[in-house]
Order: structure tokens, then sequence, then C-alpha cells
């Protein structure tokens, strides 16, 4: 009981004006029993929620990463259940551009839920901290975790578009576009609910698909030109960042392509063929792509030809191997985590996202 009452005073405190004091928060959180947090779970949620709003809005997100990590592992009943507070963590992380605590919680493979008696927020929760996850590991250049992210805010049970669903299926068709080079048929799972692939071309907005169509020709100059004409509406939606990467990317995939027709081709030749400035431009892309185990070729210094070799790895080691299995257990692991979840939401109220994201956690999730 005591809990509970510090709990709705603190947060009334918090509410009232920007100049709380950190360190009763801190105290409560710190000295609050595992057992008393979760006999107060409905106040020790909102509490969290309002201390994290808070905290970004007076610009001092730093300071509640630790206090809210360690609310999220004694509110948790195990490391791998997922909490309505795990959001606020990566909120937090992203606003605080302070990246690395995040990644602990976001390489768990959750297999539960922790669920409230507010159905609609605890799928906006989950979707809140995939999005977020999604963003940061797009931060930190982790393309395909990132897109593995996104895709679960986009196969969550829906029955409406909602604003975050707009703004994570644009991103997730970008880095589809950057790690594949061209869009498939069929870029979301089947699982998908219909109200989102019905309507996805819509939901991306027509100047998202023109891009992708136009990025599959890997002509750097008319993909320029397109993204020049369109700058203001990705600069608006904060995806230019990604559509820069992919820019970087074209010279990237046409050196590629020379590896396929090419077994020796001199600097100069590969500077004009991929659209380069000069020939040291050239080197340069091509050193880092054997760096980074892109191609696998040699440069000869003495008459500037480069030497293309083929690819020795066969995909057939134990480490890709068991990459592979991880990943499919993940990736059933949430499926069925999902299902479960739509399940008892479909015994409850009906329509699990019958209502859309609320326009102030949306532009939390902007910043």
């Amino acid at each position: 009981m005591a809990l509970r009452e510090n709990l709705s005073r603190l947060v009334s405190i918090i509410e009232e004006g920007p100049n709380f004091d950190l360190e009763e928060i801190k105290e409560l959180i710190v000295d609050a029993s595992e057992d008393d947090i979760r006999a107060s779970s409905k106040q020790f949620i909102q509490f969290c929620h309002v201390l994290t709003e808070a905290l970004v809005r007076t610009k001092r997100s730093v300071s509640g990463i630790h206090l809210i990590g360690t609310a999220i592992i004694k509110f948790q009943q195990h490391r791998y259940q997922l909490t309505p507070i795990h959001s606020d963590f990566c909120l937090l992380c992203l606003d605080a551009k302070c990246l690395n605590p995040a990644l602990a919680f976001l390489e768990n493979d959750y297999t539960e839920i922790r669920k409230t008696d507010d159905k609609d927020d605890d799928v906006k929760r989950v979707m809140l901290f995939y999005y977020y996850g999604g963003l940061i590991y797009t931060a930190i250049k982790n393309f395909d975790r990132a897109t593995f992210y996104f895709e679960v805010v986009l196969t969550v049970p829906a029955t409406v578009v909602s604003p975050i669903v707009q703004e994570t299926y644009k991103k997730f068709l970008i880095l589809k576009v950057l790690l594949e080079g061209k869009l498939q048929d069929n870029i979301l799972p089947k699982y998908t609910s219909q109200c989102i692939t019905r309507h996805k071309k819509a939901i991306a907005s027509p100047h998202y698909y023109k891009f992708a169509q136009e990025y599959a020709s890997l002509n750097y100059e008319q993909i320029s030109r397109l993204v020049n004409t369109y700058n203001a509406q990705f600069e608006r939606d904060e995806n230019m960042g990604l559509i820069k990467q992919c820019l970087t990317q074209v010279h990237r995939r046409n050196i590629q392509r020379l590896t396929k027709t090419f077994l020796t081709l001199p600097l100069r030749d590969v500077a004009t063929y991929v659209g380069l400035a000069s020939e040291k431009e050239a080197e340069i892309y091509i050193l880092n792509m054997i760096d980074d185990g892109e191609i696998s070729a040699t440069i000869n210094q003495k008459d500037g030809m480069v030497i293309f070799r083929d690819n020795t790895e066969k995909y057939d080691s134990v480490s890709v191997f068991q990459g592979l299995q991880d990943d499919m257990a993940t990736t059933m692991t949430l499926i069925k985590t999902l299902k479960k979840m739509e399940m008892d939401n479909a015994a409850g109220e009906p329509g699990v996202l019958t209502k859309p994201i609320s326009d102030v956690c949306f532009q939390q999730a902007q910043r």
C-alpha cells in the first residue's frame, strides 16, 4: 500500500513541472522489492510512462536510462518476458543517443508478453518496442536486425492501419531496397493482416515505390534526380539518412556486377562503368568492399589493375548453419507469441487494434 501511495504521489509531482527530484525517484525504484512492484503493477507502469515522457520533454533522457532499466528487471518475472516498460527504455536510449544499453534488452528472444487490463495499450507498447528497436538497429547499421524488428510491427494483428505502421512500412521498404537492391513481389509475410497488405502502396506513399522502382535500374544519376525531386517528403519522414545509404550502395552494387563480367579491369574503367569521379575513388570503394567481405579481389598498384576472384564461401560452414537455425527458432517463437496474443485478445474485446495509436505516443516514436 505504501508503494502505491508513493507512486501516485511521485506521478503528481512529475506532472506538475520539470523540477522534480530524481534522487527520490531513484531511491524508490532501487529500494522497492520485486514483490511490492509486481503487486502495484498498474501504478508502477503508469509511473514509468509518466517519468519517461517527462525526461524526454525536459531533455534529461540519459538520466532515466539506468532507472528504467532497473525498473524493467525488477518488474519482469523472467528475462524473456516483454513488459510495457521496455518501450520506455528504448525511447530514452534513442532520445539520449545512447544506444548500447538498449542492446541488452533488444537481443533477448522474448517468449512472453506481460499483459495489463488495457489490451489496446498492450499492443501499442509491443509495437513501440519493436519500432524503437528497429530505429536503434538502423542507427548502428545492423540492417538485417532492423528489418526483422520492423517486420514484427507490421505483422502484429490489426484491423486498422495506425500511424506507427505507416512510418514503419516506409522504413521497412527502404531497408528492403538497401539490402536486396530491389523490391520483391511479396515483401510481407503471409500472416500479415489484410488491412496492411491490401493498402500497402497507399501506406508508404507513391514516391517510396517510385524510388524502389528507379533504384532497381542502378542508374546513379536517375536515382539521384528522383531523390532530389522528393527530397522534402523524405526529409519530413526523417528517412533521408536511409535514402543516402541506398545511394552509396548503388556504386557498390555496380562494382559487384562487374565481378560477374570481368576477371581483370583497370581502375579507370571501373570508375567509368560505375560512375565514380576518379580512379582513386574507385580504389577506395573496392578496398572497402574487400574489407566488408562483399567481393574477393586484389589491386595491382603497379599497373592499376583490379583482379576479381570467385567468392570461396560455400555457405556450408557450421557457423552459417547455426546462424540459420537461430534465426528460424527466433522467428517461430515470435510467431507463436503473436498468435497466442491474437487468440487471447479475440476472446476478449473484438478488434485488437480498433483504435490508432495516439498522436502523443506517435510523436514520441518520431523523436
